[in-house]
């Protein structure tokens, strides 16, 4: 979670960490709190962090960062997977042996929290959102996975109200608005539901990503962690037609994001890194840092990022620094760079990057592997100085969708000529 300039990550052996991030390059340690046991997740809201760890939901001051304090916790609730927070209720999973279960925990007194109701489930439970009166829970087990709504309504006996079964491995989700999004990791899929009725859901939209195993969405775009995908970038707008604008690749196992503001916290074990993504089509890491174990899921609130990571405990982090007045500039290199396109090979959507050393007038064209120009993307199109987007949907100048092979873009602007091989794979 993310509040009042702290980034707190919960990692599974050493407790909830305190973390000053307001030197992005390298964001220093300033505070622990042992959790004992597996920190699997954490939720914030103003100066308190729910952490679900092991068998307990613990209630944490962190008013103070540096000396973040348990107030309460509720035993026993099984070994306990993830959680969200709605008022005065907390929405938590546990899963051990073949026994899944949805609970409830009162939480109006932060010192005494306690259990109000419980749920069996047929599958593993994995991710869980909460709105209102609603709580939205993914289950899944081999090849198959479930999104449930849940009335919540009454806290001693949550009911299902829908169950939707979809292929694949379900595991982070958030609920906007009407819409649903589910990272899907398995198949590496992004799949959007339509839940404006909860007692009738429905599928709209599965994306195919290089990887997809968590998922954040502020306003219009969805950033979804793919695991060794990388951290993509998708334009939500439409949820039915959604598209890749951006991507932003990480070396190791990607697994957690969250959004504040102009910047991406990206948890890519061991590491968590700190990307610039105000040009969502060029995402730029301004920072990183270890989080000394495995790591899992994150929260927001206040201007703090709160992470979780298995048996390293809660850590919190002061997060990037406020975002300024206007937007910052990104660097600007001194020559003409066409950048790989993403995704590559594709099918049939991919995203050609290039950045200009200087305002320029620019034409952009795909070339087939005999030489003729299939497809006239921009003209002398004028654009500033920096990176920029450039989508293609594999189809010529008439629309045609054009056969498999490699085709060849080619940038020309007054600074110069250049090439790159793309991939089409229907």
């Amino acid at each position: 979670a993310i509040a009042a300039g702290w980034v707190a990550i919960a990692d599974q052996d050493a407790g909830l960490h305190v973390v000053d991030a307001s030197s992005p390059e390298s964001p220093p340690h300033t505070g622990v709190f042992d959790t004992w046991g597996a920190s699997n997740d954490v939720e914030v809201v103003g100066n308190l962090a729910y952490s679900v760890d092991s068998s307990y939901l613990k209630v944490v001051d962190i008013s103070d960062p540096a000396n973040p304090v348990q107030l309460g916790e509720a035993d026993y609730i099984g070994v306990t997977r993830r959680l969200a927070v709605a008022g005065d209720i907390a929405c938590v999973t546990s899963s051990s042996e073949f026994t899944y279960r949805f609970h409830m925990v009162d939480i109006a007194d932060p010192g005494n929290p306690f259990l109000t109701g419980t749920l069996d489930l047929d599958q593993r439970p994995r991710g869980v959102d909460a709105v209102g009166e609603l709580a939205y829970l993914v289950t899944a087990s081999i090849g198959s996975s479930t999104l449930h709504t849940i009335d919540v309504s009454n806290p001693a006996t949550p009911e299902i109200l829908d169950s939707l079964y979809f292929s694949g491995s379900g595991r982070g989700m958030e609920v906007v608005g009407n819409y649903a999004y589910v990272a899907e990791a398995a198949f590496g899929t992004l799949k959007i539901f339509d839940v404006s009725d909860p007692a009738n859901l429905v599928l709209i939209e599965s994306l195919d990503l290089e990887g997809s195993f968590d998922v954040d969405v502020v306003g219009d775009l969805a950033y979804v962690a793919g695991t060794t995908g990388g951290l993509a970038i998708v334009d939500v707008a439409d949820p039915a037609n959604p598209a890749i604008i951006g991507i932003f690749d990480t070396p190791n196992w990607n697994d957690g994001v969250i959004v504040a503001g102009s910047y991406a916290y990206v948890l890519d074990s061991p590491a968590l890194y700190i990307v610039d993504i105000t040009v969502p089509q060029a995402p730029q890491m301004v920072g990183s840092g270890w989080v000394y174990s495995e790591t899992g899921q994150m929260a927001l609130d206040n201007g703090q990022v709160f992470v979780t990571g298995g048996s390293s405990g809660l850590r919190i982090l002061p997060r990037q620094c406020d975002a300024p007045a206007t937007s910052p500039s990104l660097p600007l290199r001194s020559v003409l760079c066409l950048l790989p396109n993403y995704p590559n090979p594709f099918n049939p959507h991919t995203t050609i990057t290039f950045e200009l050393p200087a305002p320029m007038s620019v034409e952009l064209d795909i070339y087939d592997l005999t030489g003729r120009r299939v497809k006239s993307l921009l003209n002398e199109a004028r654009y500033a100085a920096g990176r920029h987007g450039v989508g293609w949907g594999g189809v010529d100048n008439d629309g045609r969708a054009l056969p498999s092979g490699a085709y060849l873009v080619q940038l020309r602007t007054a600074g110069g000529m250049r090439a790159r091989t793309v991939h089409l794979v229907r």
